[in-house]
């Protein structure tokens, strides 16, 4: 995992950027960043932002992460950005207020990839949920958040996290770093396995005791009773099937009778419509006279109706046209066409006047703004003074700041000295003490540990007088170069102040010369804006130009503003002018629509009147074609408008309305008569064919084939329980065989299983691998610890089982300064346990990196405290050597060691202004 990017908005003390986005963090082109500043800036808030993100938890725990959302914003964001296995990633959380009395905090979460050839973020589906994020980011480190803080994160207060865990724990923590979690869950998966099949295995053996046992006497006896029944049924069916056929036959009989009845009945329907023959066939020939001429005749009647009427309406068009004065309405149309031309003119003429005026004003009104403009300048010039002035007064301060900056320097390096003489006087104090405490602990001792003498009581008497002198002697000289120090630092801090002041006054004063030549610069500008908008209003022909350009400000002014007044009651004028003008013209065009809508309507009536009475003598011409082959009598008495008659016509049609049906049925009977005849002689003697004992009724035929159907079914219901008994021992012996095979597979599969699981648990393979990676670690840890304790300090990890049977990883330092027996890590000093610290991170950072990027990074936030200047810049170095082999290291302190940027060309530098955090990147 390497660092490349952290985002925060309203985060902590981190607010947004000037564009309200959030402030970033990039940590790409370099290996090595140093990020330093003043206390409570928000240094360590860069790391809670990347632990919230990645985890959900900070330095307050995983619970109220509103706590985070800086004072006065309702939302915060956190993301970080980092390269694994050569792909950008990216995790992002908010978090808002609760509203109202509710305590559930609104939050979101998303992990996305960047995608190179769109140049966006693509969202990883799953990861807008908590459960999902945890499980890919489990997946993508193989850790946890302490695992992560106790290797790659060395927090504030917690570097040494890895050496003060328990021992077991810290097996935990480096099995994650190791990614050993994979292992384990292949362990877990395979006792899983195991446990489940001794499960089924065991459910398997009770399933097989409580199953009966089949034998092959009981499977023959059941198929010799089947086959028994099957013969039954078999017989059954046939004599069904024989009284089936006997319900048809006796159907077919009842079937034959009613048709011949049907037969009968028939013929004599056939002989009654004969005797009717003439009578039918003479009102038939009537009827079809009537249905040719009664349409005509009626349709005559209609078209003359319709020529009357249309006689009727061409008298009354011409009528109303004789009624339009198409003469007045064209005299009233000139009469609006003179108005409309005067309103035109008086609308173009103010429009001229105005568009003169509208045309002055601007290159005027130019000329006046710039002669207030320059008005303006010369007024600030006179108010700030030259810049000559403020020249000779900006070197007088910039050579007092110099002088007082070497005062601050040669304050600064006696504050270092005394401090360096202080830190040199705690370590012996704390050396002594030391001395003494060991020589109490070793009571009775044969041998001294320091000089190889014999122990007398006189000799540890001698010692002790010696411990506590020089832990006098010590306190004394702690008190001394502590004094000497606060002096120093008075002196310093004095030193400071003054240059403080003379820098805040050089600002000052370069901020008062700015102004200065700038209003210099802005009068020249007035000047020659001036001279460009009095060239440029030549153009301008009216007296007003003379007035604005040579007469006073304010005479111009005021002549300015009542052209400006004239021209917009010129506009206002030209407006009125072109409403009045449009209003004439809509008067002329009502006029002139209204005499051509006159002239055309009379046309239109005139033209119609003549299309009426045409359409009128074409309707008398086709009622005549209409009767033209009706009966001569019929026809003239329609032509004569006989109503009455034309009526009595189709009253007699409509009583012959039958006369046609009853005409095709007695063609029907006609044609029917002797195929009836031969239908009812067939009926008879298929008859005669059915055997006597067919002729029985129906009922008693059904009575029959019930009673052999019902036979079937005992048949077929003994035929069928047999046969199920023979399939349940069938299957009883199946499912017998099966369970036993699935029982044998489930032992072997437990055995497989239960030694998969012992290879690949703690003793198995993952010993092998922990033992193989600590031999490493150590090796890659010892290395960077020889060079940052001076070569005093040595430290060895190894793995041991517990009382308890539990894997353990005991870890313990050497000092080669005091002895060459190991100790403990915990009871080292805390300068010797934060090197300790680091040199671990360091190594299983080169070993875990060596496979692959999970580690490849370490950020230590502070932890220096503990360091005197020698083991400072000690540590600086190493981090300098470390960064040649590690992706990213990124270090938080605010000891001026880690802010000199020749040692640290990158970083960030913290400010607090006010409540707000400032961030300066330097590259």
């Amino acid at each position: 995992m390497i660092p490349v990017r952290v985002l925060v908005r309203n985060f902590l003390c981190y607010a947004e950027d000037e564009n309200g986005g959030p402030v970033e963090f990039d940590f790409e082109g370099s290996s090595l960043w140093s990020i330093s500043g003043d206390n409570g800036a928000g240094k360590s808030a860069i790391f809670d932002a990347i632990t919230y993100a990645l985890f959900g938890c900070h330095r307050g725990g995983a619970q109220r992460d509103s706590r985070l959302i800086r004072r006065g914003a309702g939302e915060c964001e956190a993301a970080f950005e980092f390269r694994l296995d050569g792909q950008v990633y990216r995790v992002r959380r908010t978090v808002g207020r609760p509203k109202g009395k509710s305590a559930i905090e609104p939050k979101t979460r998303q992990a996305s990839w960047f995608d190179t050839e769109a140049g966006d973020w693509r969202p990883l589906p799953g990861t807008e949920k908590e459960a999902g994020l945890n499980q890919w980011v489990r997946e993508r480190f193989g850790a946890g958040y302490e695992t992560f803080v106790a290797s790659v994160l060395l927090l504030q207060g917690k570097s040494d996290e890895l050496i003060l865990a328990e021992p077991k724990k810290r097996f935990d923590i480096l099995s994650g770093i190791l990614e050993m979690e994979e292992y384990k869950r292949l362990e877990q998966a395979a006792g899983l396995k195991a446990r489940d099949a001794r499960s089924q295995a065991r459910a398997l053996d009770e399933q097989l005791a409580g199953m009966p046992s089949v034998t092959d006497e009981e499977t023959r006896t059941a198929r010799e009773a089947l086959d028994a029944a099957g013969r039954e049924f078999t017989a059954a069916q046939k004599a069904a099937t024989e009284a089936e056929l006997l319900v048809k036959d006796v159907q077919r009989f009842e079937e034959l009778r009613e048709a011949l009845a049907h037969a009968k009945a028939r013929l004599a329907e056939i002989e009654g419509l004969l005797q009717e023959s003439d009578r039918i066939r003479a009102e038939y020939e009537e009827w079809k006279k009537l249905s040719r001429a009664v349409p005509r005749l009626r349709g005559a009647l209609d078209d003359l109706r319709s020529a009357d009427a249309l006689i009727g309406e061409a008298k009354q068009a011409r009528d109303e046209a004789h009624g339009i004065d198409v003469k007045d309405l064209s005299g009233l149309a000139s009469a609006a066409a003179e108005a409309d031309q005067l309103a035109q003119n008086r609308a173009s003429e103010l429009r001229e006047q105005h568009r003169e005026l509208a045309s002055a004003l601007p290159p005027l009104q130019d000329v006046l703004r710039c002669r207030r403009e320059l008005s303006e300048r010369q007024r600030e010039l006179q108010e700030h003074g030259t810049g000559e002035e403020w020249a000779r007064r900006l070197q007088e301060v910039e050579k007092g700041l110099v002088r007082r900056g070497g005062e601050r320097d040669l304050a600064e390096e006696t504050r270092q000295k005394a401090l360096d003489a202080k830190s040199q006087a705690e370590a012996a104090q704390g050396h002594a003490e030391e001395q003494r405490q060991a020589r109490m602990e070793a009571k009775d001792e044969a041998v001294c540990s320091r000089c190889g003498q014999r122990i007398t009581s006189e000799h540890i008497q001698r010692e002790l007088a010696d411990a506590e002198n020089a832990i006098q002697e010590a306190r004394r000289r702690v008190e001394k170069d502590g004094a000497a120090f606060e002096q120093a630092e008075r002196a310093y801090e004095a030193a400071l102040l003054s240059v403080r002041s003379l820098t805040e006054e050089l600002s000052t004063v370069k901020v008062k010369a700015a102004q200065a030549e700038k209003a210099g610069a802005e009068r020249e500008k007035a000047q020659d804006a001036l001279g460009q908008a009095t060239a440029a209003s030549v153009q301008v022909t009216l007296d007003l130009r003379a007035v604005v350009v040579e007469s006073a400000l304010a005479v111009a002014q005021k002549a300015l503003r009542e052209a400006k007044a004239r021209e917009r009651d010129l506009l206002q004028q030209s407006q009125t002018a072109e409403q009045e003008a449009a209003a004439a013209a809509k008067s002329w065009r009502r006029a002139d629509e209204t005499y051509r809508a006159a002239l055309g309507r009379t046309q239109e009536l005139s033209a119609g009147a003549a299309q009426l009475e045409e359409r009128a003598n074409g309707l008398r011409q086709q009622a005549g074609v209409r009767v033209s082959d009706v009966d001569e009598g019929w026809r003239e008495r329609a032509l004569g408008g006989d109503e009455k008659f034309v009526r009595q016509l189709e009253l007699r049609f409509k009583a012959l309305g039958e006369i046609e049906e009853q005409y095709r049925a007695l063609q029907k009977a006609e044609g029917d008569r002797q195929q009836v005849s031969r239908q009812a002689q067939q009926h008879e003697e298929d008859i005669e064919k059915v055997p006597a004992e067919r002729r029985i009724s129906l009922a008693e035929a059904e009575g029959m084939r019930q009673q052999k159907q019902s036979a079937i079914g005992g048949a077929q219901r003994r035929r069928d329980a047999f046969m199920v008994e023979l399939e349940g021992l069938k299957n009883a012996r199946e499912q017998r065989k099966d369970v036993q095979a699935k029982r044998d597979e489930a032992h072997r599969r437990r055995t497989l299983y239960s030694r998969l699981a012992e290879l690949l648990g703690r003793n198995g393979l993952q010993a092998y691998l922990m033992d193989a990676a600590l031999d490493a670690i150590t090796r890659l840890a010892d290395e960077t610890l020889s060079r940052i304790s001076g070569g005093q300090l040595q430290v060895r990890l190894a793995r041991e089982t517990n009382s308890k049977g539990e894997e353990e990883i005991v870890i313990q330092a050497i000092d080669l300064a005091s002895s060459d027996e190991p100790l403990d890590v915990q009871f080292i000093s805390g300068g010797q346990k934060f090197r300790t610290s680091v040199a671990l991170a360091a190594g299983i950072g080169q070993y875990a990196g060596g496979g692959r990027d999970s580690v490849r990074s370490l950020i230590i936030d502070e932890g220096f405290g503990n360091l005197d200047t020698r083991g400072r810049q000690e540590m600086v170095d190493e981090l300098q050597n470390l960064s040649q082999v590690m992706e990213r290291i990124i270090v938080v302190s605010h000891h001026e060691d880690f802010q000199d940027r020749t040692l640290f060309p990158t970083g960030y530098v913290l400010r607090k202004a006010g409540q707000r955090a400032e961030v300066e990147r330097f590259v």
